[in-house]
């Protein structure tokens, strides 16, 4: 019944993703669509709790305005109200959606103002929206590159590739699951992106498997908490694993910024409480200053990245890995390449800067301006922290 004409009066559907066409049965779906991501305007002539829409829905479709709105309706007959217009979506896309809504101008209004001739002594027609149907239509509000998660205990699982004009933040003690997806950052309108793209809200963060990387960034310089950064570890303990910080950068901008992947706690000095964090497995390209940064008091472990500069350049003195300001760390098994600086300072591969201890082995450097530049290691004396 629910291909029959006799209940599908409209059907509008919005298919994102891949589409593959074949013969479309009487209402205009689609028999052998594929789609990742639908939507679906439907006035099926059919209530919600009627046989044509308890179809769609056992098979997979999702309500919206149940989702959206309490006691619906869009169709008034005899005194008595129901929804006969309805949106449905895939699960894929119900996370875009922002909103669902009716927009009451026809179904309460007299029909002696609607555009029909027939039944009217007297015809009160105007053109205005109101009564311009006897049903209510439905309005849907999409945001297709709104980022959504799923949570399960403390680990929060991206949902698809996305975009964001400002940080994400991880939730104190939890997982930030990237399931291979991108979160790309943009400017917001009227302004620029600031800071990192994740961040940790809390004492303790652990982001892996994701993607992060920026879209043509408007060249502006920020100090502070609003430099940018792929993913941020700022005053606490964790992990970053098996993640890709691609292209953080402003274009081949001077700004000292755009750092791939941080993690930096205060007090920037050797006397500091360290904080333990793991780096490890992560492919970090296309940075503006520096792909991998541990400052102040934090004891790193760095192991088995890529890291890969853009020299040798012009504009900016890149560093691949660098230790600083308090820091201690183990770097080990990593390749740091494309480090290299035309200009008057020195770009390096390995950086260890007033540090409180590196130690660091087995590591693959090429085609770097120097290697690695010791202006203080504190020693080499650090130790794996796990």
């Amino acid at each position: 019944a629910v291909g029959s004409s006799k209940y599908v009066d409209r059907t509008c559907i919005l298919c994102i993703g891949q589409i593959r066409t074949g013969g479309a049965n009487q209402n205009g779906l689609s028999r052998n669509r594929y789609c990742e991501a639908k939507i679906i305007r439907i006035c099926a002539n059919s209530y919600t709790m009627e046989d044509p829409i308890l179809a769609l829905l056992d098979g997979g479709l999702i309500d919206l305005l149940a989702l959206h709105e309490d006691n619906a309706y869009s169709y008034v007959f005899d005194g008595q109200a129901g929804v006969l217009d309805h949106g449905l979506a895939t699960a894929s896309l119900v996370h875009q959606v922002t909103e669902a809504d009716v927009w009451h101008i026809n179904a309460d209004e007299p029909s002696v103002i609607d555009y029909n001739t027939e039944f009217k002594p007297q015809d009160l027609y105007q053109p205005h929206v109101y009564r311009a149907s006897d049903h209510d239509p439905v309005l849907l509000g999409i945001d297709l590159g709104r980022c959504a998660f799923e949570d399960a205990g403390t680990t929060r699982t991206l949902l698809g590739d996305c975009s964001t004009d400002e940080t994400i933040l991880v939730p104190s003690g939890w997982t930030l699951d990237g399931g291979g997806y991108t979160i790309s950052a943009f400017d917001p309108a009227d302004d620029h992106f600031r800071g990192a793209i994740v961040a940790n809200g809390g004492a303790v963060a652990h982001v892996t498997n994701l993607t992060v990387t920026t879209y043509e960034l408007a060249d502006v310089c920020d100090a502070g908490a609003d430099r940018l950064r792929g993913i941020l570890l700022d005053g606490a303990a964790g992990s970053v694993t098996a993640s890709h910080a691609i292209d953080i950068n402003q274009g081949p901008s001077g700004c000292q910024e755009g750092n791939g992947i941080e993690v930096r706690n205060a007090p920037f000095a050797t006397d500091g409480v360290d904080l333990a964090v793991t780096i490890t497995g992560n492919e970090v390209t296309g940075y503006q200053k520096t792909g991998i940064l541990a400052n102040g008091s934090v004891d790193a472990t760095i192991r088995d990245n890529v890291v890969t500069g853009a020299g040798p350049i012009g504009y900016i003195a890149q560093n691949g890995v660098q230790v600083g300001f308090g820091g201690r760390a183990f770097i080990r098994g990593n390749t740091v390449s494309g480090n290299s600086y035309t200009g008057p300072d020195v770009a390096c591969g390995l950086l260890f800067f007033e540090a409180d201890g590196v130690r660091q082995q087995a590591n693959t450097l090429f085609v770097n301006e120097r290697d690695i530049c010791n202006f203080g290691r504190g020693g080499g004396n650090a130790r794996p922290n796990d």
